[in-house]
This record gives structure tokens, sequence and C-alpha cells, in this order.
């Protein structure tokens, strides 16, 4: 059909629609790997808990922690959420612990609020002995995920002269799955304090439902209503994008194109994909009757599959992060308090959210993660 020809006119450029996939759904992989601990130190069948609430603005934000705010408004930017996490010992040497954060980054235009939930089982190897640490291996898993993320701006790209341009982007389910083993060594420096170093590797798996686009229009002719996008076989066998207009259509209800540059397309079309990771860090921990303080560092470093389409699509490839961690703990001294007690958490991130929620991640949004950014939180953490 007409229509179908002029799609095909433009085929270089359809993969462009995708961009601008939202970043702004969240935090955490691993929750807070800075303070693993080769010796959580709880008798069998005792424990720890904290629930606490995840905040940025610029009422908390006093050290720029996330650099220069949005010119349009302040707000742009903020964060928003909570999160209940606990461990329990099995005996002396295993423990088991587990979490669930509900957050969210405010823009002005996107939507997307996510969940994580994470769960990991941690067996002492080796006890500390003399001048010999703690040894540790802990393996866990964890699951981002969101009923859907949509970037509801106008979003245009050009590419080979033509511009290109879509009033809303949605990904339905999107979501991503981690396994993660690690090797833990801490040592007890004195009475009251502790010294903790790690190695890891992950895999991780991004997926998502279906994903589609609202309001083209190429090189000046306009294509209205919602076309739901998928990869698509072409005769001679190299990948392309199908698009099937699913509502409000108009005169194209259709189309089928090749791949940009004549590179296949993938199952996840650039948004699912498959990598691993490695992360290595520390932590020093001191400790009173009233009072705690931590301070941890992690670097991580991710190898994606998607990451050769991001260097072809002209971005900048960030696969590495450092976040350094710390906090400050007081147990007032009130009965309310005798096994809980108050803390103060602050978290910063080299680059924002890189390996922290991985389906946040890919071809499209890959150049919205080169900001520093930071969170703080507040919260209640009580043994029993």
């Amino acid at each position: 059909m007409k229509s179908e020809n002029i799609m095909m006119k433009y085929r270089w450029v359809w993969l462009s629609v995708l961009g601008g996939l939202m970043v702004s759904t969240g935090l955490r992989a691993a929750p807070l790997d800075e303070f693993l601990n080769a010796n959580p130190g709880f008798e069998a069948w005792h424990g720890e808990g904290e629930v606490g609430m995840d905040v940025m603005n610029s009422t908390v934000d006093l050290f720029n922690m996330r650099g220069e705010t949005d010119p349009r408004n302040s707000a742009i930017g903020d964060y928003r959420g909570a999160h209940a996490r606990g461990g329990l010992a099995l005996s002396r040497r295993l423990w088991v612990d587990g979490g669930v954060w509900s957050r969210k980054v405010i823009t002005p235009y996107d939507s997307g609020e996510s969940v994580t939930l994470h769960g990991a089982a941690q067996f002492q190897v080796v006890p500390s002995f003399g001048v010999f640490p703690s040894v540790a291996l802990r393996l866990s898993a964890w699951r981002d995920s969101a009923s859907e993320a949509v970037k509801g701006s106008p979003s245009t790209v050009t590419m080979g002269g033509t511009s290109v341009t879509t009033q809303q982007i949605r990904v339905e389910e999107p979501r991503d799955d981690q396994v993660q083993l690690d090797l833990i060594n801490t040592w007890n420096m004195t009475n009251n304090t502790t010294l903790s170093m790690f190695v890891s590797y992950g895999k991780s798996t991004v997926e998502f439902d279906s994903v589609d686009v609202t309001g083209l229009s190429v090189g000046g002719l306009t294509a209205s209503g919602q076309f739901l996008l998928k990869p698509y076989t072409l005769s001679d066998g190299a990948r392309g994008i199908s698009g099937v207009c699913i509502s409000q259509c108009g005169r194209v209800l259709d189309f089928k194109v090749p791949s940009p540059n004549g590179q296949d397309v993938p199952e996840g079309m650039n948004i699912g994909y498959e990598s691993n990771y490695y992360q290595a860090g520390g932590m020093y921990a001191w400790m009173s009757p009233q009072w705690r303080a931590r301070l941890g560092y992690r670097f991580v470093k991710w190898n994606r599959d998607v990451d050769d389409a991001v260097t072809q699509m002209g971005k900048t490839v960030i696969d590495v992060n450092h976040f350094v961690t710390g906090e400050v703990g007081y147990k007032p001294p009130f009965p309310l308090f005798e096994h809980a007690g108050l803390f103060l958490r602050g978290q910063l991130m080299a680059n924002q959210f890189v390996g922290e929620i991985p389906f946040t991640y890919n071809a499209f949004s890959a150049h919205k993660f080169e900001s520093r950014y930071g969170l703080v939180t507040v919260g209640v953490a009580g043994g029993f």
C-alpha cells in the first residue's frame, strides 16, 4: 500500500522512535552491597530489620549530590520511595535476608514507579581467627519491575537528514532479574570496629511485554494513532521492525521496515537484553552501646549485549559506576528504643542509576546516565 511505501522510504530511522525510554524509575541493584559483612553477629533465630524513607530533593541536597537542577523546575529529578528489609540468623554461620523497595523519580512528563524484591542466603565458610578474617559466601537474587514505563513528552531524532518525532513511548511490564555470588572477608580490627572487603559476580536479564508509540511524524509525514512495535524477519533474512496500529488508526495501518544502518534487530529490540557484571568494595564500621557508624564503597563494571547498539547509535556506553554510602545510627536512651534506634544514611553515585535498576538502561536511554546522583534515607532499625 502507498502508506507502507512511505514508511519504507524512511526505513533507517524507525528504531529511533524508541529514543529516550525512561530512566526515571528507581534505584539499587543488590541493595546496599557496600555494607556486606561476613559476620552478622547474631545468635540462631535472632536478627535485625529496618524500615526507611528514601528521598532526594532540594531540601535534603545540602551537598549538591545530584548536580545542577533542571532550569524548568527544581522538583524535576526529585526522588521519593520507601523500603523494608531484614535478616535472620538460622545458625551462627547461616544468615538469610530480604527486602522490598518502592520508588519513583519525578519528571515533568514521564511516569513509571518500580518495585524491587530481594532475597539472599549467606554462609560463613571460615570464622575469624587472630589476624585472619571471617570468610563468607553469599548468593542473592532480586527483581526490579514496573507496570509500565512511559515517556510522555515529544521525542525528536534526526538521522540521515530526516526528522522523526513521536508524542509518546510506552513499554509495558519492563522488568529485570539478577543472580549474584559474593565472596566476603571481614576483619575484627578492635572490640568495636570491623573492616570488610568483597568481590562479586552476577548475571542479569532485562525483559518487557510490549512497546508502542503514539503520534509518529517522519520527514513531515504524520502517521496518527498508536502503533505496537515488534521485531520482523524480512524475506532476505534480515531483521527489521513491524508496526501495527492498535488505536485511532489513520491512513497508515501497518508498516514493515529494515533496521537502520543494515544492522539486525534483536528480539529485545535493544530494550531487552542479557548482561553480566563484576563488583568490588568494602566497608569500615564502628559501634558503641548507643552509636553506629558505617562507611562503604562499591565499584561495579557491566558487560551488556546491548552496548554494541549503544555505540552504533552514536551514544557513549556507560558501563561503570562508583558508590559511596555513609550511615550514622543512634539509640535514644528511652524504653521505647530498648531494641531499636534511628539512622540517617546517604548514598552518592558517580553515574546516576547505572547498575541499579538494569531495565532502565537500553540503547535509547544510555545517554541519561552520565550525571551523578544521590539519596538520603531516614528510618528505624532494630534487633530481635
